[in-house]
């Protein structure tokens, strides 16, 4: 892991649902794992978003605030931190559009749990399993809810 220190951050969290936003504290824990190692790193937090909205795809409504701060604010964002890959997407092919669209602006986006050097070719599987893995999940759990509503 490069050194972090001084780098200014946007920290991300995502959870599914309003009623896993409502009920649950995946949101809190997110956010404390989130300003734990930004501390720990000497991270500048410019700027905080999270929302309960399906990992699907990036129509996300703060995800979208998010991006329209990262063009505004150029050269001021050197990184947006997630805690798992799984809150951030469960599309792959829509996560690397992302993901390249933020480096073209000078951001890089990491997980907290399962930091990748996007740098380092030989670590592009990993990224990809990363990425890939929750839209596996999200597709063997949509066959289950289908084969079940079928019996």
């Amino acid at each position: 892991m490069k050194n972090l220190q001084g780098k200014r951050v946007i920290l991300y969290r995502r959870v599914s649902t309003t009623d896993q936003k409502e009920n649950g504290n995946s949101l809190n824990t997110q956010l404390n794992s989130l300003k734990s190692f930004a501390q720990n790193n000497e991270m500048q937090i410019v700027a905080e978003y999270q929302e309960d909205f399906s990992a699907k795809n990036f129509e996300r409504p703060e995800f979208n605030r998010l991006r329209d701060f990262v063009q505004l604010n150029k050269g001021k964002v050197d990184y947006i931190l997630i805690t798992s890959w799984d809150r951030f997407s469960r599309n792959t092919y829509e996560a690397l559009g992302v993901i390249m669209e933020m480096r073209k602006w000078g951001v890089e986006i990491n997980s907290i749990e399962n930091w990748i050097d996007h740098d380092d070719p030989q670590q592009l599987m990993m990224k990809l399993l990363y990425l890939g893995m929750p839209e596996v999940d999200n597709k063997i759990r949509s066959n289950k809810t289908r084969e079940g509503m079928r019996q």
